[in-house]
């Protein structure tokens, strides 16, 4: 049976076979996803920004690298074009059925890793979830099945804060300090499954990456409770 759908992104009209998420992009739009997916183009990433390297020499937007918590982050797509578009359909316009999508994405990247994973999703404004009626990130993480991946929602936000879209990189980079609390009881399931596979990372994902000052205060959060190695996996780098 065939089905008839049309592209959000350029409205084109396409006939697939088969019903699924990906139909909700025509052919040629599928093609530029494939070809901005980052870790199709470069294979070396600044472990401090996660921005793509061409060499492993010093990262030209890291000169001077924070060395106090050094994670390693990797970003699927630069958030510009179709990456943008895509993810203000998805936050703004709750075009949900792009969450599978993007998993699939994350999930490519996440099988570069060769041990078991602990996925912990970046919380989002507690005031867009109520409007919203769902998280962003943890929507993505639930298509994100695999067979050495655990998906374990840790993080809490410790009180209300401004939407980074309104902040300069400075003002980002202060809230961002201290702004994440564990939940005690997912924090006991963790180290259940810590003592199941005592190799297992902590992978921390979240949809945009801007300064990276989320991300740290995040793992720093998860170091103080947990002796594992802790990188970031985004979906997209502004």
């Amino acid at each position: 049976m065939t089905h008839n759908h049309t592209c959000i992104i350029c409205s084109s009209f396409s006939v697939n076979e088969n019903i699924s998420n990906l139909s909700i992009l025509c052919k040629t739009c599928k093609n530029t996803l494939e070809q901005l997916f980052l870790p199709n183009v470069y294979n070396i990433f600044c472990p401090t920004c996660g921005q793509p390297m061409l060499s492993e020499e010093n990262c030209v937007n890291c000169p001077t690298p924070d060395l106090s918590l050094k994670i390693k982050k990797q970003a699927c797509f630069p958030y510009n074009n179709i990456i943008k578009e895509l993810i203000t359909y998805y936050k703004f316009k709750n075009i949900i059925q792009l969450s599978e999508i993007f998993a699939d994405f994350i999930l490519r990247l996440l099988q570069n890793y060769n041990t078991n994973l602990i996925l912990v999703p970046i919380p989002g404004n507690p005031g867009n979830i109520r409007k919203r009626g769902w998280d962003q990130v943890s929507e993505i993480t639930k298509h994100i099945k695999h067979s050495n991946i655990q998906v374990h929602s840790l993080l809490k936000q410790k009180k209300k804060h401004s939407e980074q879209k309104s902040l300069d990189k400075s003002q980002r980079i202060a809230q961002a300090k201290n702004k994440y609390t564990i939940d005690r009881k997912i924090l006991c399931c963790i180290k259940r499954d810590l003592s199941s596979f005592p190799l297992s990372q902590v992978v921390l994902i979240d949809d945009i990456i801007t300064t990276g000052a989320t991300l740290n205060s995040a793992a720093a959060a998860i170091l103080e409770v947990l002796e594992v190695p802790v990188h970031a996996v985004t979906l997209a780098m502004d």
